[in-house]
C-alpha cells in the first residue's frame, strides 16, 4: 500500500487544491480498494502493536478515525459511519472515498453556494441537496470541496465503514449548517494550534493576572481574526482599559467579524455610562 500511496500523494502534491488534478489519483484508490490494500496496513499495525512496537496513539486513532498514512499533501483513513452529525459541514478539501464495509450507508450531495469565503460566515448562503441515494461495497465517491458537501450515514441502526483519501484543507475554516434550514450556523478554525491558543486566552483571563496582558496584547495583531479577537476579549476581561483601547483599534479591522464585534463592545460600554 505504502508505494501506491506516495504515487498518489505525489500527484496530490502538484494538484494546487484543483479538483481535476486531484481526481488523477482516482485510480491508486481504486486499485487500494479493489485489491483490500488497506487490510495489510491494518494487519501490520496490529503485528507491531503484538511484538510491543507500536501503540495506536491519538495521532493515528481518536474515536471513529484511523489514520493509515499522512504527509503534507494528504490524509487517508478509515473512517467508522456511527448515526447521523448533529449538523452538515462545509470542509475545505477534495475527497475519495469507498464503503468497505458494514452497512447500508446512505449519501446525500448539497451545492455548495457560490463565492464561499470561508473566513467570513454568511448566513445567507444555503445548501442546495443535489441528490439522495445508497452508498455500496467498493463504490467510489468523490467530493469537490468547492463545489460539493457530502453527508454520509448509516440508513439503519448499524454502522459502516469508508476508506477516505482526502487533501490537506486549503483553507483555515469549515463551516457547520443547520439540517433544518441548510443555512451555516457557525465557523471552526481547522488549525488545532491556533484553536489551543484560545484556550490558553481563556485560561489567562480567567485567572486574571495584570501581567498576562503584556503578552496577549500582541495578538491583537495576529493573522487570524478570530485569534485577534479573542486576545482583545482576553485583556479586556483583566484590563479594561486596556481592551476598550484594543477594541477602538478593532473598529478598523481588515475583517467585518472583528469590526461588527468591537462597534458592538464599544457601544454597550457607552450605554453602560
Amino acid at each position: 500500500m505504502t508505494e501506491l500511496v506516495e504515487h498518489a500523494d505525489a500527484i496530490i502534491a502538484t494538484s494546487d487544491d484543483e479538483f481535476e488534478k486531484f481526481e488523477a489519483c482516482e485510480p491508486y484508490f481504486r486499485q487500494m480498494i479493489e485489491q483490500r490494500l488497506y487490510l495489510a496496513k491494518l494487519h501490520s499495525i496490529l503485528e507491531e502493536n503484538l511484538a510491543g512496537r507500536k501503540e495506536v496513539t491519538p495521532d493515528m486513532s481518536a474515536g471513529n478515525f484511523l489514520v493509515l498514512h499522512g504527509s503534507r499533501h494528504s490524509s487517508w483513513a478509515v473512517l467508522k459511519h456511527v448515526g447521523r452529525t448533529r449538523q452538515l459541514y462545509l470542509t475545505p478539501s477534495h475527497s475519495i472515498s469507498a464503503m468497505v464495509g458494514g452497512g447500508p450507508l446512505r449519501l446525500d450531495r448539497y451545492a455548495v453556494p457560490a463565492d464561499v469565503e470561508l473566513s467570513e460566515l454568511d448566513t445567507t448562503k444555503e445548501l442546495k441537496l443535489l441528490e439522495s441515494g445508497v452508498m455500496r461495497i467498493g463504490e467510489i465517491v468523490s467530493k469537490n470541496g468547492r463545489a460539493h458537501s457530502l453527508d454520509i450515514y448509516p440508513s439503519e441502526a448499524t454502522c459502516a465503514y469508508t476508506v477516505r483519501v482526502n487533501t490537506i484543507p486549503y483553507a483555515s475554516f469549515e463551516w457547520a449548517f443547520s439540517r433544518q434550514t441548510l443555512r451555516p450556523i457557525k465557523m471552526s478554525s481547522l488549525r488545532a494550534a491556533d484553536s489551543n491558543l484560545t484556550t490558553i486566552f481563556d485560561l489567562l483571563s480567567a485567572v486574571g493576572s495584570p501581567q498576562s496582558v503584556e503578552w496577549l496584547a500582541p495578538y491583537a495583531e495576529h493573522k487570524l481574526h478570530f485569534i485577534r479577537w479573542h486576545a482583545v476579549n482576553a485583556v479586556g476581561t483583566i484590563d479594561s482599559k486596556i481592551g476598550l483601547e484594543l477594541a477602538e483599534r478593532a473598529v478598523a479591522d481588515p475583517h467585518p467579524h472583528v469590526r461588527a464585534a468591537a462597534r458592538s463592545t464599544l457601544d454597550a460600554v457607552a450605554a453602560r455610562q
